[in-house]
This record gives C-alpha cells, structure tokens and sequence, in this order.
C-alpha cells in the first residue's frame, strides 16, 4: 500500500494540455497595444524633430528674406542714382557755359552802349525722330522716342547814345554773330528793335534797341560709354 501526498495548492496546478485560446488573444493583444505605443511614441519624436527642423528652415528663410528685401532695396536705390546721373549728365551736355561767353560779350560792347537788360533763358521741346528704314516693306517701321532737346534765347536790351546810332547797334550784331565762342551756338542773331528815345529826360542822340539770339536746339542725350 502506497500513500501520497499532494502538497501544491489548486490554483498552482499547472495545465499540462494546449494553451488556452484566451490567453493567447490576451497576448497579441499586449503585442499590438505594445506597437501601439511604441509606434505613437515614435510618432511624437519624429514629430518633434521635424518641427525643430522646420522652426530652423523658417529662421533661415526669414534671414534670407531679410537678405534678399536688403539687396533689392539696394538695387532699387542704384537704378534710381543712375536714372538721376543719366539725367544730370544730358543736362551737362546740352548747357552753354554762359560765363566764357559772356566774358567775350563784354569785349564786343561799344563805348556808347549801356544795357538795360541782360536775360538769359531755356525752353524744352521734344524733337520727333524718323523710324529707321528696314529692307522688308511689311514691316511696321516704329519711330523711335522723341528726343528732348533744349533752345536757349539770350536777350539783350539798352541804349545807345551816338549819331550814328543805328551803325553802332548793327555793328554790334554782326560781331555777335561771328564771335569766336558764342557765334556758332546761335541759329539767329536778331535786332528786335531800334527807336529813339522818347523818353522825358532823354539825349538827343539816344536810343533804344533791343536784341535776341536764339542758340541751335542741343539734344538732351547721355553720353554714351567707351
């Protein structure tokens, strides 16, 4: 007769058959609950690192932005010093340097004359430019821009105490006219007006004249580069 003795508790016995199927459902779900969290987990770091990056990628493309507004504002700046320069530069070249010429004027005034009035003025005007010829008939032939040109008038008024009053004046024209310096500027040399002074107080001999130049239009060009 043999006696035994069990001595493991009930609920330590141990199922020696197949595994349950409860228990492997529990199982995979632990799995899956585990990539769950392990996936959004690694969602939320890769979330943050591309925010990072793209918190850089503004900061940079602010930086540029600043560079690029700095550069156009400077270009923007340069185009406008060159328009005022190319401006400035068609004005120089189609002024008259009045104070060499009118050092020559002095030279050419008779004794008897005494001015009155001295004015010196410009007028601007746009002078039409021809289109250029082209070998093919049907092409529309475009007149290039107008050109603005500059006319200078000078105008000079006095009198004039002399018997031969007249001569003197004409005189006087016809040397302006075929001055060194200031004769080739002028289209027209006129005397506007020749008339005794009948003003109270006046000379016997005196009279009034008036006389007006006119100087070759001069276009308003830019020079051109070398």
């Amino acid at each position: 007769m043999s006696l035994r003795i069990n001595l493991i508790k009930p609920g330590e016995l141990r199922h020696s058959g197949a595994v349950r199927r409860s228990f492997l459902v529990q199982i995979a779900v632990a799995v899956v609950v585990c990539i769950l969290v392990l996936g959004a987990l690694f969602v939320v770091i890769e979330a943050r690192s591309t925010d990072r990056e793209l918190q850089k990628l503004k900061a940079g493309l602010r930086e540029v932005e600043k560079t690029y507004n700095e550069i156009k504002e400077v270009q923007q700046n340069l185009a406008y010093n060159n328009q005022v320069l190319d401006e400035l530069s068609t004005w120089t070249r189609s002024r008259i340097l009045w104070h060499e010429g009118l050092m020559d004027v002095q030279a050419l005034v008779p004794q008897d004359v005494r001015f009155t009035a001295f004015e010196v003025s410009s007028t601007l005007s746009l002078l039409d430019q021809k289109a250029p010829s082209s070998p093919d008939a049907a092409a529309p032939k475009v007149p290039p821009p107008p050109v603005p040109i500059r006319t200078y008038r000078l105008y000079l008024a006095g009198k004039v105490t002399h018997e031969l009053a007249n001569r003197v004046v004409v005189g006087f024209v016809e040397h302006l006219r075929r001055e060194d310096r200031l004769g080739p500027l002028f289209q027209s040399v006129k005397l506007q007006r020749m008339d005794k002074n009948t003003e109270q107080g006046a000379l016997a001999n005196e009279h009034l004249f008036a006389v007006e130049a006119l100087s070759h239009p001069r276009q308003m060009l830019k020079e051109k580069a070398p």
